[in-house]
């Protein structure tokens, strides 16, 4: 990685935020963790393994931008969480410049099944009939798009896939 020059832009983390079955604030997520407390459930399929799930996810309480019922849980939840974070930085959308705010974000396609669902249309009832836009929703970068685009981020936006990496790559890549 290269370090930033002197007289180059520096990049500050100013917001952060969770969204998480133990808790959608810092401090409720840190003492759930404190305490050993988990969140991961018996999957039913396949046997054996586990999930975590947040249950009563509701997208209204967090943010409100134009389309969010039909994004899919994935994008909504990149939505909410980016919104949180501004939040937490005390950035207001109408001080940002569009031109210099830019979106790196990170997808182990989470939203495939989007995808499917176009998919299994076009066999079963065909082009027609199936819904067009399911095809761009389900694209590995369509949740960081929408994000971009929920808060007029026109400087870039980059959506990265590395596997369980994948977090760590976008953080990597943004402060770069």
């Amino acid at each position: 990685m290269s370090r930033p020059q002197a007289n180059g832009p520096a990049v500050v983390v100013t917001g952060c935020s969770v969204l998480t079955p133990l808790g959608d604030q810092l401090d409720s997520l840190a003492q759930a963790l404190r305490e050993g407390r988990d969140a991961i459930e018996p999957a039913s399929d396949p046997a054996g393994t586990g999930e975590a799930r947040l249950r009563d996810f509701d997208s209204g309480r967090y943010a409100t931008v134009r389309g969010m019922r039909v994004y899919h849980r994935t994008t909504q939840l990149g939505i909410c969480a980016a919104k949180l974070a501004l939040d937490d930085a005390g950035l207001k959308l109408d001080q940002l410049e569009p031109e210099r705010f830019g979106l790196v974000s990170a997808s182990t396609f989470a939203h495939l099944d989007t995808l499917l669902t176009y998919d299994e249309g076009l066999v079963t009832v065909g082009l027609q009939r199936t819904n067009p836009t399911l095809m761009a929703l389900g694209l590995q970068s369509a949740p960081g798009a929408a994000v971009a685009l929920a808060f007029n981020a026109k400087a870039f936006s980059i959506t990265l896939s590395d596997g369980g990496a994948s977090s760590l790559a976008a953080l990597a890549l943004g402060a770069r």
